[in-house]
């Protein structure tokens, strides 16, 4: 019993004194703890504080003033004729479309029936 105790102290020794089993000491400095309270604050948190400073509010201001220029000018350059002649367009084409692919079937399905209603005999 007592050597056993003996080999279980020694083994508890070694691994005291293994570098793998010890973490290393990292020193923290003060300016990394700051940086992990405002990793770690909820999202809300860090929303909230960034709208209460008057710079980024008048930083949102003057972007949400500058893309609303842009839409409007954007929208000024396609004038609404030109819109509607594109979705005209678009209706066209799906019409042509259909009435191809009727035709097509209006002249294929008696063809078939013919063909298989006489006594033909082909192979395909």
């Amino acid at each position: 019993m007592k050597g056993s105790f003996l080999a279980l102290r020694l083994m508890a020794d070694e691994k005291e004194k293994a570098p793998v089993c010890q973490p290393a000491a990292t020193p923290v400095e003060e300016s990394q703890g700051m940086l992990e309270e405002e990793l770690f604050q909820s999202p809300g948190r860090l929303l909230k504080d960034l709208h209460a400073d008057p710079d980024v509010q008048l930083q949102l201001q003057a972007e949400r003033r500058k893309e609303a220029a842009l839409e409007t000018h954007r929208l000024s350059l396609c004038p609404p004729s030109r819109r509607h002649h594109q979705v005209d367009a678009f209706l066209l084409s799906t019409l042509r479309l259909l009435l191809m692919a009727t035709g097509i079937l209006l002249v294929l399905l008696p063809l078939l029936l013919v063909l298989l209603e006489s006594d033909l005999e082909v192979t395909f």
